[in-house]
């Protein structure tokens, strides 16, 4: 991890969801945690309070349990990295008057119609976009633009309910409903529209991931993504950093930044994703959190900041000095099979005991049923690899795409191998 710069008083930080691998880095930090979350077992005794809620729970509820402790020991700013909390999260600093995130930037990237809608006024490249509440919408929308359609929940996170649709699929009225239910989500509910259709935008796909202070923006890295555009948009892996031009990379920084002010992004970080089509930078969505699926990871690695430990630091006004990258180049590639019971996971090559391995993760034990792949937590798991330069990673995660071979079988059936 990072240098932070010891102070007189510790300072009290309200972390609004999270996992394991957030408390663990946070708990690196020399502040005080209240953590908030719906469910507090086997939590460490690092944490100096935790507090039950939901992310549904109100705002002005959580408030009530929420006061005592801020008048006992203020807290210095809230945050969350979690896409579900993050809302509650900046309706309870808002509240309390504390640094924080504010409501509107997290409205703005969680309802991608709003985001859409917001991309208009400005100067930033926008797709063609329309609100679907039916079928008919569905068709008339992609007679419209006479192309392939992206269809995907007004409220929604990484792959959940993205599809890619062909126009021969929308052929008919009941054809068309099939696919709205097929992406229907939960967090689409209370959506001023249950979807939203963009038009497909060919191009190389990349995120960035930012840092915000006080509306101060720092663009920390830029990642390509490396996307199996099938229909539904799950991700192969990722290189950090993206092999692109300098003149690229400074338009980039210039657009993500801008759409940052737009929204009003105050603290915390931030993960755009955007395309490059015909020389042109277009916004595909951004969320108010990090990036998941071992980008923050890669991040790390090889820039030294834990963007996590970074955006507290941030927030709550301490010092912060990143760690030695672990190397110039990394990049992740992500596991995928056919559905059926795992027997065996065969590694070709013996992949796994070369030098440039840095991690890996199975996320199925023999014996399990591992279903389709329809969003991006249904993959298989991930091998993370460290390199000196863009062509060694890229080659390197190439031979990992086609090096394991899942032994599956399918219920009631015997295994035979």
């Amino acid at each position: 991890m990072g240098i932070v710069k010891q102070i007189m008083s510790v300072k009290h930080l309200l972390l609004i969801g999270g996992d394991s691998t957030t408390l663990e880095q946070l708990g690196q930090l020399p502040i005080r945690i209240t953590y908030v979350t719906n469910d507090p077992s086997g939590l460490t005794a690092s944490l100096h309070h935790t507090v039950r809620a939901t992310h549904t729970t109100a705002p002005q509820s959580l408030l009530t349990q929420l006061l005592p402790l801020h008048r006992a020991t203020p807290f210095s700013g809230v945050i969350s990295f979690k896409e579900e909390w993050l809302e509650l999260a900046a309706g309870i600093g808002e509240l309390l008057n504390i640094p924080g995130n504010p409501v509107r930037p997290v409205i703005l990237s969680r309802d991608k119609a709003l985001f859409r809608q917001e991309l208009r006024h400005s100067q930033l490249g926008n797709v063609p976009y329309q609100l679907i509440n039916s079928a008919t919408d569905l068709i008339r929308f992609q007679q419209r633009i006479d192309g392939p359609v992206i269809l995907k929940p007004v409220k929604g996170a990484g792959s959940f309910g993205v599809r890619l649709i062909q126009p021969s699929a929308l052929s008919t009225e009941a054809a068309c409903n099939a696919l709205l239910q097929d992406v229907e989500h939960e967090w689409m509910r209370g959506s001023t529209a249950q979807y939203i259709a963009e038009a497909f935008m060919p191009g190389k796909e990349f995120s960035i991931e930012a840092l915000s202070k006080d509306g101060q923006h720092q663009i920390v890295t830029i990642t390509e993504r490396r996307i199996i555009a099938e229909d539904r948009f799950i991700g192969k892996g990722h290189i950090i950093p993206a092999n692109l031009p300098a003149s690229s990379i400074i338009r980039i920084h210039s657009a993500v930044i801008m759409m940052l002010n737009m929204i009003g992004q105050r603290f915390g970080a931030s993960h755009t994703e955007l395309k490059i089509h015909n020389n042109e930078i277009y916004i595909m969505e951004t969320q108010t959190r990090t990036g998941g699926a071992q980008i923050w990871n890669l991040a790390e690695m090889t820039t030294g900041i834990n963007l996590r430990q970074k955006a507290v630091c941030d927030l709550m006004d301490l010092s912060y000095e990143p760690a030695s990258a672990v190397c110039k180049v990394a990049g992740v590639s992500y596991l995928h099979s056919n559905p059926g019971i795992l027997e065996d996971i065969i590694d070709r090559d013996n992949l796994l005991r070369h030098d440039h391995i840095h991690e890996f993760q199975f996320k199925y034990n023999k014996g399990e049923y591992m279903k389709a792949i329809d969003d991006s937590l249904d993959r298989r798991g991930f091998v993370v690899v460290r390199g000196p330069d863009y062509p060694f990673v890229h080659q390197s995660l190439e031979k990992i795409d086609n090096n394991f071979e899942f032994v599956i079988r399918q219920p009631n059936e015997a295994y035979t191998r």
